[in-house]
């Protein structure tokens, strides 16, 4: 636990449009493994809608994947070098979801939580 995880941020994702029955199952099957996870090992954790993250991250509704990764960029421009390729747009949201999260826990450690 002195090296675990102090928060962790899940997206909430669903399934896309004509994915199917089977999809949407293994889908919300390993969004619910997730979950329990991090219920079995009492992580503290919150999860986010994407639009949510990516309001509160300054990418505007509708923009498309570049938009994260040059909003990564201008905030964590060490992160640059590692985002240069326009399939490095997951990469870019995760390094934008985690620094949702460490913004979460500055926010609690201020008020007391």
């Amino acid at each position: 636990r002195e090296h675990g995880p102090a928060f962790v941020l899940v997206e909430r994702v669903g399934p896309r449009p004509g994915e199917g029955a089977v999809g949407a199952f293994a889908f919300g099957h390993t969004f619910g493994g997730i979950m329990a996870t991090l219920a079995a090992l009492a992580l503290p954790h919150d999860v986010v809608q994407p639009a949510t993250w990516k309001r509160r991250a300054g990418i505007p509704p509708g923009a498309d994947k570049k938009a994260s990764i040059a909003t990564a960029v201008r905030l964590m421009p060490g992160a640059a070098p590692h985002l240069t390729r326009v399939k490095d747009d997951g990469r870019a949201e995760s390094l934008l979801l985690a620094l949702q999260g460490l913004r979460w826990l500055q926010i609690g450690a201020e008020h007391g939580r």
